[in-house]
């Protein structure tokens, strides 16, 4: 199988963002990037069928962020207990918040998706859905563990009890409960979530003659993002 990721998805006519130069849709005075909530609340259906299918089959959490919301606050977004605990804390919250949006920035000027290693350890997909010249927002899933980092987890619980304020025995039990996948499950996770993308949004196509959708080619570089935990 590639390790190459699939691309972020995207509807209809292809843009390409300048280097460091991320714009959010509805910034006032940039009407070039304006998505008006009636034309986004088309696509409310097909976003909620592409996560809510992917859970039942993977069993994993799936969920989509409007991208203003997501780049402008610092919100709790668990994917799972252990991540629920660790962003129950406010050092935890803070780290999740910025890497997710520094990786969130890397997707959309790539036009990829990421995969981001989290500074506690867990492995999430970051997916922007990219609609005409707007990136409407993004979906989240993974929050899994590799084995490697599980085990390091569990070496390192003292550490971690001490860096979040959380029990060494209650962590250690989130840690043992963690999803264990193997690179190439995660892989997988990728191409299956892209098919279920690619097949909602055909639909959607089809029935609003939208003009097509061709995703962007990713790079071998974009399979895992490096970002720095204490960013």
């Amino acid at each position: 199988m590639s390790k190459v990721p699939f691309s972020a998805l995207t509807i209809g006519k292809r843009h390409y963002f300048k280097k460091n130069d991320i714009v959010l849709p509805g910034r006032k005075g940039d009407n070039k990037v304006v998505m008006k909530d009636k034309i986004a609340s088309q696509y409310d259906a097909y976003i909620a069928a592409s996560a809510s299918q992917f859970e039942k089959i993977t069993g994993l959490k799936c969920f989509f962020l409007r991208l203003e919301a997501a780049m402008t606050a610092f919100t709790a977004n668990p994917g799972c207990k252990y991540c629920e605990r660790i962003q129950g804390t406010y050092d935890g919250l803070y780290k999740c918040s910025r890497q997710r949006q520094m990786a969130v920035q890397e997707a959309i000027k790539s036009g990829t998706t990421k995969i981001l290693r989290c500074h506690a350890g867990l492995v999430e997909l970051i997916v922007p859905l990219r609609i005409e010249n707007e990136v409407l927002g993004f979906f989240c899933t993974g929050f899994v563990a590799e084995a490697t980092a599980a085990e390091n987890l569990r070496r390192q619980k003292n550490y971690f009890s001490v860096r979040y304020g959380i029990d060494e025995k209650e962590l250690l039990s989130l840690v043992n409960n963690l999803r264990v996948e193997s690179t190439g499950g995660i892989e997988t996770m990728m191409h299956l979530f892209s098919d279920l993308l690619l097949y909602h949004f055909r639909e959607f196509d089809t029935e609003h003659s939208n003009g097509g959708f061709s995703p962007a080619l990713p790079s071998p570089e974009d399979y895992y993002s490096s970002i720095s935990p204490d960013n």
